[in-house]
């Protein structure tokens, strides 16, 4: 009897102790199962991430693009290149900017006499024309 009840006991600790080790993994899995769940979130915003970053990367080349042409187009009115100049904006945004016309300055413009005559009335006044080489007729 008193060997039954050593084998009882023995076996009794041992089902603890297999309850104790179920318990703690039990457990791990839990951590695993919530660090795995983490991952994918961040997995899954790292992925976000990138495709915010792709879209900023072509919408930087779109803008990159219409700066270069506006700088040559800046450039070509600013050195007189004859023609006239336009340009369709071929951005991929969804947002379209109006087209953009501008003109050469090779176009004739008025003379200045022709414009102003009528603009300040210079009746009465004498033609004085200065003496450059003095001071006598200014």
């Amino acid at each position: 009897l008193k060997t039954i009840v050593i084998s009882v006991k023995k076996v009794s600790e041992l089902n603890a102790a297999i309850a104790n080790a179920s318990s703690e993994q039990s457990n791990g899995l839990a951590q695993i199962s919530k660090a795995m769940n983490e991952l994918d979130q961040a997995t899954q915003r790292n992925a976000s991430s990138s495709e915010e970053v792709a879209a900023s990367s072509e919408e930087m080349s779109a803008q990159a693009g219409t700066m270069q042409d506006l700088v040559q187009e800046l450039t070509s009115i600013v050195n007189g290149s004859g023609g006239e100049y336009r340009r369709e904006d071929s951005r991929p945004s969804a947002g379209r900017r109006p087209q953009i016309r501008l003109h050469s300055s090779n176009q004739k413009v008025s003379s200045s006499s022709s414009r102003y005559d009528n603009a300040l009335p210079m009746d009465g006044l004498v033609d004085v024309k200065p003496n450059i080489k003095s001071t006598s007729g200014f």
